[in-house]
């Protein structure tokens, strides 16, 4: 009797470890050929996701440095009750690189301007480039009418564009070092990549950003996928993006910066709660997508596109939205709208303004409501976004 009881512990606690493990991935220590165990890490995030199983937790261990990658996750699947979770411990996916001087060649001794060409480049509305620290678009929009591209004699410092299909440049002071300017350009797409059939995911406690696509981007048919303690800063379209038949929920966002605070399209299907978004380039919300959920959703609004509901099933709940360039819209077209508790200032409205949604007596009332609920959602980041 002893015996057995003894063999259905140790085969519980075998089940345990088999479905619950834990897998560390160390960018600066770890080895691939590793156990993946706290004691000997993996190195990289696929050598990790290769061997989860569901209900596993990956862990990617605090890292030295900003890491100069993508997460890509395709056709994975957890259980419902077992979720695949990836913990990014609040390490920050960075999609850009410094420039090298193999790749870009001066046209002209001590003139500044340099040229590369790109086979595969980037969308040429989505590219962009660093200097000193500082994102410049050169006026483009992704999802926005923006201004044309310079010719290449009317560059100044700090400037670039492309001429043709994949000839591009950029100018900065003659004589300067690329390093001194802080020249970086776009390397990776998007800081998470999720398709294909994925299932009952989880990623938490990331932040990503500079990327020249999205900084949450999923396609095809992913269900059950749930981002939670996640930031997006300065990706060249989208804060997160869903697509096709996804199902995504989306909770404790930072969306500062993007092309879009979200957008989602086609017949996805998502849920969205404590989110604050400001800065973006062409829309705030872009939604002309199956349904969405917005609860506790924060927008400090600057965008051209400012907010736009399209097409689906709308649910707003204690939603607070604050347009800094009165006279832009919030749209509501075509779409059945259910709302409580929101407040809305200083938008031109579009489309029928629906029950629930109310114009806020003063700006400067809302934007003090906007400030507590602000600082509770970024507060979960602690100093980690580097915000001034």
């Amino acid at each position: 009797m002893l015996n057995k009881l003894i063999a259905i512990t140790f085969l519980i606690l075998f089940m345990r470890t088999v479905t619950a493990g834990e897998i560390f991935v160390d960018v600066d220590l770890g080895k691939d050929e590793n156990r993946g165990d706290r004691a000997a890490p993996l190195k990289t995030f696929p050598a990790a996701l290769a061997k989860s199983l569901p209900g596993d937790t990956i862990f990617i261990l605090p890292a030295s440095h900003h890491i100069n990658t993508s997460l890509v996750i395709k056709n994975k699947k957890g259980l419902p009750d077992k979720p695949i979770i990836i913990d990014g411990m609040m390490n920050t996916l960075v999609g850009t690189r410094a420039v090298s001087e193999k790749d870009w060649q001066e046209v002209s001794h001590g003139t500044g301007l340099y040229h590369r060409q790109l086979s595969s480049p980037p969308t040429g509305t989505r590219y962009f480039m660093r200097f000193n620290g500082k994102m410049e678009r050169m006026g483009r929009h992704t999802k926005w009418k923006g201004t044309a591209l310079k010719k290449i004699e009317e560059l100044k410092d700090y400037e670039w564009t492309i001429a043709g299909k994949n000839e591009f440049y950029f100018k900065i002071p003659a004589g300067t070092k690329f390093a001194v300017a802080g020249v970086e350009e776009p390397f990776f797409s998007s800081g998470v990549e999720m398709s294909g059939e994925c299932a009952h995911l989880v990623v938490r406690n990331l932040i990503v950003r500079q990327f020249w696509n999205d900084g949450y981007n999923i396609h095809h048919n992913c269900r059950d996928i749930l981002f939670e303690n996640i930031a997006a800063l300065e990706n060249s379209d989208d804060g997160v993006s869903a697509h096709e038949t996804c199902q995504v929920k989306v909770k404790n966002m930072v969306s500062i910066g993007n092309g879009t605070g979200f957008c989602h399209i086609q017949q996805s299907e998502c849920e969205h709660e404590n989110v604050y978004i400001a800065d973006s380039d062409s829309y705030d919300i872009c939604l002309p997508n199956r349904s969405n959920l917005l609860k506790n959703v924060i927008v400090e609004g600057s965008a051209p596109g400012a907010i736009e509901f399209r097409d689906g099933r709308e649910t707003l709940d204690d939603c607070l939205f604050l347009n800094r360039r009165p006279g832009v819209r919030l749209g509501f077209f075509k779409c059945e709208t259910r709302a409580a508790g929101t407040e809305i200032a200083q938008y031109v409205i579009e489309g029928t303004l629906p029950d629930g949604v109310g114009v806020a007596e003063s700006p400067e009332a809302l934007q003090r409501k906007i400030e507590k609920s602000r600082a509770s959602i970024l507060a979960v980041f602690g100093d980690k976004l580097g915000l001034k």
